[in-house]
């Protein structure tokens, strides 16, 4: 290997290859330096006018949003725009306002709008009613027009009010009129309000539009259509050539100034297409840019160039020859190294940093050699190994997806909690139970039974298996689950718990459904035997009653009684029917019913005999779909829970009754609600038991036939809510009729409140 030896080369050499190097830099930084002077001004003015060209579209929607957010920052500008909302809307809603057509091209005054309403011959109505609402607007705006076309909104284009009888200009409030079921559309404008006018400030506007960035302007001014006719005639022939456009955009020269103007025509709402003036955007001067530039295109600089570029060429030519032969020598050994042949080597010729590098390099390729040997070999190991851990990769992935697509589709909500008390990859049943997310704290959790295992089993290591509590969840009900428990270890090491919960709500519900229906098979059983018992001996107590009553009924000492006998013998027969109703329910005769007319049925007969207290109060679905159902039986359930209402609110209130459809679960409801007592939670659960009841008198049964009749049908009914002290509300569904015909439109038909 050969060495270099650095003492070997004296300072002259290394000089000399510093010269080479430093004139071939004078020689670059000479034509660095008159270069630009024939680019960079073209670049700094084209730069310029290309910012321009880009603010024109930027600039016009800055003036035009400006005008909108002036009227909007107003303090009473909300109210300004209410008022002629609500004007436009009553225009709109007058028949001959619409009916009657304009060709006209210029916009009305009240009066003429009035005007022309009677040559229409319009209603003497609607032309009053029109008269009210332009006076109404003529008291809070100086200025009101209709206009007969559809004017554009600020932010599509600048419009402007002309104050009769003078110069002034006052930003318009626009209301479209659309007629309907014709092509007229008409615009109400109105301006100057009375509370807080609008009146067009140019320095103002130019001052806000500073603030919220107007581009490389300089000046905002206005002119008016005589102004810009007057000044310059050929600037209005151009402005209402190109009226239509957003802007125009002109260069001004005079007198070396180099400006570019940009104008924004404001149009007139009082003749169409006509215009009330320009705004006029002028920008930063460019008139020392353009001077740089015409500089720089003079016949001298030309020359000048073109010296200098050719004897930079032929000065470097010689210099860069006397450079690149050795770097170029250098250049071809490094590639064909990089290419893998590493027995190339450079022939050193020179003494300079040149021959230095030289050495240097063929130094590093025996370097480079002997370190790509090794590195080969190191290479296959570890090719080896990374081939082993993508297999274990692989294998771990695949049982990672395997384990979150089961946990994903258990019904169990799982997930584990870490040292910090963290939340850590809940299963979907464990975000939907408990409204979990991945990192949150453990402290967030509802329920206080489910801290305390996680607690101790993250500090103790206890272990819970199927301990039954009850959760909150999201909707903040209480959902009864089994809980396990158990802590993770890595060896002795606590690294976390895993918690795993069951809802047991549908088991307890089937418990519940399935007690139930033990209950009341045996219960109507024991009723029916017990009914069919009683009756005969019922009637014959009542037919020696009645015959004791024809015998001895007014004789003294009988006072009655015989009569008082027969009472209570009907009351009993009552009971037993009702026990006889529960124990063996007819089956429904089933004809489609409408449920909005069946209540209004039903509540005329209850409003003729409650008192002025009680009003009843309708909120029903209107079309609603028929349902099939017995139409005695489903009356039956209405009364039925009607009188429970009214009993509920000691007989004065107010009973409301809803009805409804869902088109998703093809089903049909009414609602009852009263403004009574309200129950438990436990008589919420009791209350379709039999024999259960909360009032002194009675049977208990009243509520358990209807739940009965409501289940013969194939629906449900159901305590929708109710708390203590706020009332009642109970909810019977029943499945939409087959017959039932789609329904285009819904509306919520309010019922009149009723005194009876």
């Amino acid at each position: 290997m050969t060495r270099t030896d650095r003492g070997n080369h004296s300072s002259p050499f290394r000089r000399s290859l510093r010269f080479k190097l430093m004139l071939a830099f004078g020689i670059v930084g000479l034509i660095g330096y008159i270069a630009p002077l024939q680019v960079l001004p073209r670049l700094y003015v084209w730069s310029q006018n290309r910012d321009i060209d880009l603010a024109n579209p930027i600039n016009t929607a800055l003036l035009r949003n400006h005008f909108v957010a002036i009227v909007k920052t107003r303090a009473e500008a909300f109210f300004q725009v209410k008022i002629a909302e609500s004007a436009a809307y009553n225009l709109l809603a007058v028949p001959a306002f619409h009916e009657a057509g304009f060709s006209g091209k210029a916009s009305l005054t009240p009066p003429e709008v009035m005007s022309w309403l009677t040559s229409r011959n319009a209603a003497a109505g609607d032309i009053e009613d029109v008269t009210n609402i332009l006076q109404d607007l003529q008291d809070k705006f100086g200025i009101v027009r209709v206009i007969p076309w559809k004017a554009p909104p600020l932010t599509e284009r600048i419009s402007l009010l002309r104050e009769a009888g003078s110069d002034r200009l006052y930003i318009p409030i626009l209301i479209p009129l659309p007629v309907p079921e014709s092509s007229q559309e008409w615009t109400l404008a109105v301006g100057k309000p009375k509370a807080d006018p609008l009146q067009l400030e140019v320095e103002g506007l130019y001052e806000g539009l500073k603030v919220v960035g107007l581009t490389a302007a300089s000046e905002l001014f206005f002119s008016s259509a005589e102004e810009v006719r007057e000044a310059n005639p050929s600037v209005w022939e151009r402005a209402l050539e190109y009226r239509q456009k957003d802007y125009l955009e002109m260069e001004n020269r005079a007198e070396n100034m180099n400006q570019r103007l940009l104008f924004i025509p404001a149009d007139s709402l009082e003749v169409q297409g006509s215009l009330v003036g320009l705004f006029c955007i002028v920008y930063e001067r460019t008139s020392g840019l353009y001077a740089w530039q015409e500089l720089a295109t003079s016949g001298y600089a030309y020359l000048a160039l073109g010296i200098a570029i050719l004897g930079a060429l032929l000065i470097s030519y010689f210099v860069a020859r006397g450079i690149g032969r050795p770097i170029q020598d250098l250049t071809r050994t490094a590639v064909a190294i990089a290419h893998g042949r590493l027995d190339q080597r450079v022939e050193v010729s020179s003494r300079d940093e040149i021959g230095v590098l030289a050495q240097t390099f063929n130094e590093m390729t025996d370097r480079l050699r002997t370190t790509l040997e090794e590195l080969r070999k190191r290479a296959e190991t570890i090719e080896r190994q990374n081939e082993e851990l993508d297999r274990r990769f692989s294998q771990l992935t695949a049982l990672q997806n395997y384990t979150e697509n089961v946990l994903a589709t258990v019904d169990s909500a799982i997930f584990s909690v870490d040292l910090d008390g963290r939340i850590r990859r809940p299963n979907r049943a464990a975000q939907d139970l408990l409204g979990l997310c991945d990192g949150q704290s453990q402290e967030d959790l509802a329920s206080e039974p489910l801290k305390e295992r996680l607690l101790a089993a993250l500090e103790y290591g206890e272990t819970t298996v199927s301990d039954e509590i009850n959760l909150i969840s999201p909707r903040q009900e209480k959902v009864p689950s089994a809980l396990s428990v158990s802590p993770l270890r890595e060896g002795k090491t606590i690294t976390g718990a895993v918690a795993v919960l069951t809802d047991l709500q549908v088991i307890k519900n089937l418990e519940m459904i399935v007690s139930r229906q033990e209950r009341l098979a045996a219960l109507g059983q024991l009723t029916a035997g017990v009914a069919h018992e009683l009756r005969n001996p019922l009637s014959i107590i009542k037919a020696c009653a009645e015959i004791l009553h024809q015998r001895f009924s007014g004789q003294e000492g009988e006072k009655g009684l015989t009569a008082d006998i027969i009472d209570e013998v009907d009351r009993l027969s009552r009971v037993v029917s009702e026990f006889l109703s529960f124990a063996r329910p007819n089956q429904p005769n089933r004809s489609t019913v409408n449920l909005n007319q069946l209540i209004h049925k039903t509540l005329g007969l209850l409003e003729k005999g409650e008192s002025d207290s009680v009003i009843f109060k309708r909120m029903l679905y209107d079309p609603l779909p028929p349902v099939e159902a017995d139409a005695d039986q489903v009356e039956q359930v209405l009364l039925n829970l009607v009188r429970n209402g009214l009993e509920a609110m000691h007989g004065k209130g107010t009973i409301e009754l809803h009805t409804g459809a869902d088109a998703d679960e093809r089903t049909v409801w009414f609602e009852v609600k009263d403004h009574g007592e309200g129950m438990s939670e436990e008589a919420r659960r009791k209350i379709f038991d039999p024999f259960y009841t909360t009032k002194s008198e009675g049977t208990g049964l009243g509520l358990s036939i209807c739940h009965r009749i409501i289940e013969s049908h194939g629906g449900t009914i159901e305590v929708a809510g109710s708390e203590p002290g706020q009332g009642t509300v109970f909810r019977v569904t029943f499945p939409e009729s087959d017959q039932a015909e789609e329904i285009e439109e819904s509306t919520l038909t309010l019922g009149k409140e009723v005194s009876s």
